[in-house]
C-alpha cells in the first residue's frame, strides 16, 4: 500500500512574493489563516494507524506559526511520528531551531534559488540573501540535517545551478533539490505575481521553463552514482544522483512522469504537475489532494470521529489505487 507524505499547511502567511508561487503558496486560495494544532494532531494520529510516517510543515512558511515547536514534540511524543521536517525561506529560522530541534524537528528545508543578492530580491520581494545564507551556515554548522530546494528558472538562475551545487558542497549541506516551474499556475486564477514576474523580467512562467533533462545529462558526467526515488512511494520519479563529496542531487522533473488516481482522470489539467506525491491538511482544515485543483479537496472540520475515520479511509484508497503515467510530453 502507497501512503503520501502528509503536508501540514500551518499558515497561508510567508511574507514573500515569490515570482513562481501563489499567495497561498501549497493552499487552495483562502483567507489568511494559521491552522488549529487540535486539527494536525487529530489528522496525524489517523494518519500514523494507517502506516503513515513522514509529515511535512509547509505554508506559507511555518516558521511564522506560534504552534510549531509544541506540535513537532507532540507528533514524536505521543504520535510518534518518524520523520518530520520542515520548509522555510526565513533568516528568522536560527532564532527557534535550537528549540525545534530539541521538540523533535528530523530535517529542514531551505527555498534558496540564487546567490545573487540581486536576483533574490527579485525573485523574492525581500532583500535577505545575506543573512539568509547565514542562517543555513549556523543550522548545518550545529549539526541539522539540511536540505536546499531550487527552483530552476530560465533567464534567471538557470547558468548558476552548479555554483549552487559547488556551494551547498562547500558548507556541507548534504542534499539539494532541483524542481522545474510549475507552469500550470500561470493561468491559475489564485496565482496573483503574473504582473509581477512581467513587470521585473518582461517574461511569463512558460518562458521561465527549463527542461530539466538537460541538467540530468550535465550531472551524469559528474556523478559516481545514479538512482531514481519517490516520495513517499507516489508522486514524480526523481532522479538522485551521488557526486563524490557525497552530496545528493535529487532532480524533481514533472516530464518524468507521476501516479494518479481516477479522480484526476476528469481534470482539465490531468496529466499536471503535481499529481498525487502528497496528501496536504490545509491551514482551513481541509484534505487536499493536489496544488492546481480546488474542487478535489475535503471540508473536515465539521466532521465527527466516526465520520472522519470513514472519509479517511476513502482519501487513502484513491492512493492505494493510483496508477503510474510513464510521462507527460
Amino acid at each position: 500500500m502507497k501512503i503520501p507524505q502528509l503536508r501540514i499547511l500551518a499558515t497561508t502567511y510567508c511574507g514573500r512574493r515569490c515570482i513562481y508561487c501563489r499567495p497561498t503558496g501549497e493552499g487552495i486560495p483562502c483567507e489568511s489563516s494559521n491552522i488549529n494544532i487540535d486539527t494536525v494532531i487529530r489528522i496525524s494520529k489517523l494518519y500514523k494507524q494507517y502506516g503513515g510516517n513522514e509529515i511535512k510543515f509547509t505554508g506559507g512558511d511555518p516558521i511564522f506559526w506560534d504552534g510549531l515547536s509544541k506540535c513537532i514534540k507532540i507528533l514524536k511524543q505521543e504520535v510518534q511520528i518518524e520523520n518530520i521536517e520542515i520548509i522555510t525561506r526565513s533568516p528568522t529560522i536560527i532564532d527557534y531551531i535550537p528549540n525545534l530541534i530539541s521538540s523533535g524537528l528530523d530535517k529542514l528545508d531551505f527555498s534558496l534559488d540564487t546567490l545573487s543578492p540581486t536576483k533574490h530580491k527579485q525573485i523574492t520581494g525581500i532583500d535577505d540573501l545575506n543573512e539568509l545564507i547565514d542562517a543555513i551556515t549556523q543550522c548545518v554548522n550545529i549539526g541539522v540535517k539540511c536540505k536546499i530546494n531550487t527552483v530552476v528558472m530560465n533567464w534567471i538562475n538557470r547558468e548558476e545551478i552548479f555554483d549552487l551545487i559547488c556551494w551547498a558542497e562547500k558548507i556541507g549541506i548534504r542534499k539539494i533539490k532541483l524542481l522545474d516551474v510549475i507552469t500550470d499556475l500561470h493561468d491559475d486564477s489564485s496565482y496573483k505575481n503574473k504582473k509581477y514576474l512581467y513587470d521585473i523580467y518582461n517574461k511569463t512562467l512558460q518562458d521561465l521553463y527549463v527542461p530539466l533533462s538537460e541538467i540530468s545529462q550535465d550531472l551524469r558526467t559528474k556523478s559516481i552514482s545514479e538512482r531514481l526515488i519517490f516520495q513517499g512511494g507516489l508522486g514524480h520519479p526523481m532522479n538522485c544522483f551521488k557526486l563524490e563529496s557525497g552530496l545528493e542531487v535529487i532532480v524533481k522533473d514533472h516530464h518524468n512522469g507521476a501516479w494518479y488516481g481516477e479522480l484526476c482522470i476528469s481534470c482539465v489539467k490531468f496529466p499536471c504537475h503535481d499529481a498525487l506525491m502528497a496528501l496536504r491538511l490545509t491551514s482551513d482544515e481541509k484534505l487536499q489532494f493536489c496544488l492546481l485543483n480546488e474542487n478535489i479537496s475535503l471540508d473536515i472540520s465539521k466532521l465527527d470521529e466516526r465520520s472522519l475515520v470513514s472519509v479517511f479511509d476513502n482519501i487513502l484508497d484513491v492512493y492505494r489505487k493510483a496508477f503510474f503515467v510513464p510521462s507527460v510530453e
